[in-house]
């Protein structure tokens, strides 16, 4: 028996075999019989088509770009499920410091502002800021940045540890923070479970902050400002990317937890504050980002409330 069979490929092609030059059927008759044949081959051979899973994100799982909860109320060290950042805002009340806490409630993250006595003292809008951050907890946490700042004169200002002792205490009476958490101006030193680490300079300082019951928090990472303007430096792709970066290699105090200095100053104009909520949606973009406040920065004391010490 002669024939001629066409094979129909899935991308539309038509590829025709001559079986032999004798043909006993017309081709018309020849192909109808041969094709059906095919088809009822191909359709009793055939395998179920198996279906592709979705590619997509299932309701009940961490969509990227959500920010993820943190695990509980303390943050354990040894977490390798999510990564850290403490936004900290520092020199406040300024203006610029009612942006900060908009862009964080707009994004819903956590955030600490480290804050100056005299500048809450001698604003009176001030005052109304301190209150909006220290009621705002557990979204805000408000701590001592000292009274005066050292008036910039930081060489004087450590070099006389007592008078620097009472500049802290003098801010914690008018600030009211929180908690004893301080930052020293001008320094990047820490103060944790009596662990102190900092510059020679400010050595006595902090030993006397840590005796009196304060954790001493520094920072990781600065987000520069242009002096001139106090304008930010690193765009929020960069600053980004150079967290991230940190955070993958270790490279911070406690691996997995980094803590960002900024200043409220920054993001007074519209356009710097959209920028620091453009850094916040980067990271919020990673999966197992968390922004926390400094009083769950592993290793600080909460029990010590600054409400509970007589003033």
């Amino acid at each position: 028996m002669c024939f001629e069979v066409l094979f129909y490929f899935a991308d539309g092609s038509i590829f025709v075999v001559d079986m032999s030059s004798k043909a006993l059927f017309s081709v018309k008759k020849a192909l109808v019989f041969y094709l059906g044949t095919a088809l009822l081959i191909s359709s009793c051979s055939a395998r179920p088509e198996a279906k592709e899973s979705p590619t997509y994100p299932s309701k009940t799982s961490t969509d990227v770009g959500q920010m993820s909860p943190a695990p509980s109320d303390t943050v354990p060290a040894s977490d390798t499920l999510h990564w850290y950042v403490y936004l900290t805002f520092d020199d406040g009340p300024q203006h610029g410091t009612s942006n900060c806490i908009q862009v964080c409630k707009d994004e819903q993250v956590k955030a600490s502002f480290f804050m100056v006595g005299m500048h809450a003292e001698r604003w009176p809008a001030g005052k109304l800021r301190v209150d909006t951050i220290r009621q705002g907890q557990p979204q805000f946490l408000l701590a001592n940045h000292s009274y005066s700042h050292a008036r910039n004169r930081y060489r004087y200002f450590y070099q006389h540890p007592d008078d620097a002792l009472t500049d802290f205490l003098q801010a914690e009476k008018i600030l009211q923070p929180n908690y004893r958490i301080a930052r020293l101006p001008g320094n990047n030193a820490w103060s944790i479970q009596h662990n102190e680490r900092s510059h020679h300079l400010v050595a006595a300082v902090l030993h006397k902050l840590d005796s009196t019951g304060y954790d001493v928090i520094g920072w990781d990472l600065e987000w520069n400002f242009r002096h001139n303007n106090s304008r930010p430096v690193q765009i929020p792709d960069t600053l980004a990317a150079r967290t991230l970066q940190l955070l993958r290699e270790g490279k911070t105090r406690v691996p997995r937890h980094l803590v960002l200095l900024t200043h409220d100053r920054m993001f007074a104009k519209p356009e710097d504050a959209a920028s620091l909520q453009q850094y916040i949606q980067l990271l919020k973009a990673e999966p197992g980002m968390v922004f926390e406040t400094i009083d769950h920065y592993p290793g600080v004391a909460k029990g010590s409330l600054a409400s509970a010490h007589p003033f």
